[in-house]
């Protein structure tokens, strides 16, 4: 029999606590989430190895404006992800199959055509396809990020907007699904996006996107740029719509069935969109 006073040998393993009586099949498969995080974190863009990622400091999304994620937060700088994936995937996003955020509410996704090269550069984004193609995503929980120059992450000589995504899964099962689903729409579009998986119940994915060597539009050919500087792109927006629909179609996001009491009527989505698209200096 064991004392009122017995308290159970704990041994750290990873960033948890390990019960001395914690079944061997449960550490098994906390071993397995553990190294499937690992894994996947490995599979980063080739252009951005050895870059620390940058920490997402909010979230943008038409439902679920309310204090706890003011607009203002909407575009802020990134700071360096110095220790733990969990900052960069844990946050209040809420993706568009939560019931804050009904489908049937949703602005339809407009997929964009494949966008080709135009001396291996492709154009940035204007202000009018911003309009276009960024409200469908900014429902689904998409927002824009901005990170400082000199920071690592960022190559360029000032601050440079990220496409930034978040999905709550169903479960490892779903996260492993969905990871194999955005490998093979990277190799489609050849196209490389950042991305962190943080394991658990619910795997939490977060996609960074952006554009290395995007071509400054200009008013005609005549007057042609051939500078290009790092920027969000249609590339990045139709891998954002790619996969919106590929998680749509694998069902692999987690649909809680029940959610806080939230204030959802005190901004305008429209408005606060506007209000995202005018801190970012659009051509």
């Amino acid at each position: 029999m064991l004392g009122a006073s017995y308290i159970p040998r704990l041994r750290p393993v990873g960033d948890h606590m390990i019960n001395s009586r914690t079944s061997t099949s449960s550490l098994k498969a906390y071993k397995w989430s553990r190294n499937f995080t690992r894994s996947a974190l490995v599979v980063q863009s080739r252009a951005n190895r050895g870059a620390k990622l940058p920490q997402i400091l909010g979230s943008g999304s038409c439902a679920n404006t309310n204090a706890q994620r003011p607009i203002g937060h909407d575009f802020l700088k990134m700071s360096y992800l110095n220790s733990s994936p969990r900052a960069l995937s844990t946050g209040n996003t809420s993706h568009h199959d939560s019931p804050a955020n009904p489908a049937s509410h949703l602005p339809e996704l407009v997929l964009p055509p494949p966008v080709p090269y135009i001396s291996r550069t492709t154009a940035l984004l204007t202000k009018a396809e911003a309009e276009q193609y960024l409200y469908p995503l900014f429902c689904r929980g998409w927002t824009i990020k901005s990170m400082a120059p000199n920071d690592g992450f960022n190559d360029a000589n000032k601050e440079s907007p990220f496409l930034v995504g978040k999905f709550i899964l169903k479960g490892p099962k779903s996260a492993r699904k969905f990871v194999r689903e955005l490998l093979s729409i990277q190799e489609q579009e050849k196209h490389d996006v950042s991305f962190n998986l943080w394991s658990g119940k619910r795997p939490s994915l977060t996609i960074i996107t952006r554009t290395h060597s995007a071509q400054k539009p200009t008013p005609s050919e005549s007057t042609a740029d051939s500078s290009t500087e790092p920027g969000i792109t249609l590339r990045d927006v139709r891998l954002a719509v790619l996969l919106e629909i590929a998680a749509k179609d694998a069902e692999v996001i987690f649909k809680p069935e029940s959610i806080q009491n939230q204030d959802n009527s005190v901004q305008d989505p429209i408005s606060t969109f506007q209000e995202l698209l005018s801190r970012h200096p659009w051509k």
